[in-house]
């Protein structure tokens, strides 16, 4: 799910995966050749202020500007040493120097990424799972009806796009890029109507397909593979699903 995240820095040599502890190997296999040829897998504690500040730093030397010291230490700080957040917010804010928001402040910046995180947005993520996990008929019915009242949420807070924060990219984009691909397979399997009729989720889901750094974040089987996941699972999903094929 975050592949796509992870490729917003593909100078990077080293990538990292924020996993808890027991889910590497699934991962693995879930996005195959994505994960095995191109990123490291690695369980990540929170990094130090220090720590968190220097790469900060690295961060922003890479986007062609630079941090002060207490700067650095104050995005580290409020990232809580999340690696993910600390480049994200570094980022939004080397974005904003570059253009024409050269006004808006630090804290703005980082309150404008982090409130953008909020719990339903995030929500999305925990209904995919319970979605494809859905035992019978009857419960995924229900949790695509549940998905579907998330994305109707979505659907009144975009506004011009054509990302979730207008031209700027930001945290809930790099989390939605990836969301957007497993729907890309939901459609080929079912007709279950939870993008239906929502014209600003759609254009923000094809902006987001368009963008380099989604696009080539999975390997060309990326589908396939995602569908095999699928068919493991044992759920009223897997019974619906066939593997290399369109239903």
């Amino acid at each position: 799910l975050l592949a796509g995240i992870i490729a917003e820095t593909p100078s990077v040599r080293v990538r990292w995966l924020l996993t808890s502890r027991d889910q590497p190997d699934d991962i693995r296999r879930q996005l195959g050749a994505a994960i095995s040829d191109r990123f490291t897998v690695r369980t990540l504690r929170p990094l130090s202020i220090v720590a968190g500040a220097s790469y900060a730093k690295d961060v922003a030397t890479r986007e062609g500007t630079s941090l002060e010291a207490d700067t650095a230490a104050h995005i580290s700080r409020k990232a809580g040493g999340n690696p993910l957040f600390i480049r994200l917010l570094t980022q939004s804010r080397s974005q904003s120097q570059n253009h024409e928001h050269r006004d808006e402040s630090l804290d703005d910046i980082i309150t404008r990424n982090l409130d953008g995180l909020a719990p339903h947005r995030l929500a999305v993520l925990n209904g995919i799972a319970a979605f494809y996990n859905a035992p019978d008929d009857a419960a995924l019915a229900a949790r695509a009806l549940d998905l579907r009242r998330r994305f109707t949420q979505l659907e009144a807070e975009l506004g011009d796009g054509p990302y979730f924060d207008g031209a700027r990219f930001c945290m809930v984009d790099a989390v939605f890029g990836p969301v957007f691909r497993y729907f890309d397979v939901f459609d080929t399997i079912d007709a279950f109507g939870v993008l239906d009729d929502l014209p600003n989720v759609g254009a923000w889901r094809h902006a987001l397909a368009a963008r380099p750094s989604v696009r080539d974040a999975v390997s060309a089987d990326y589908a396939a593979r995602l569908r095999t996941f699928l068919l493991t699972r044992g759920s009223a999903l897997s019974r619906r699903t066939v593997a290399g094929t369109v239903n």
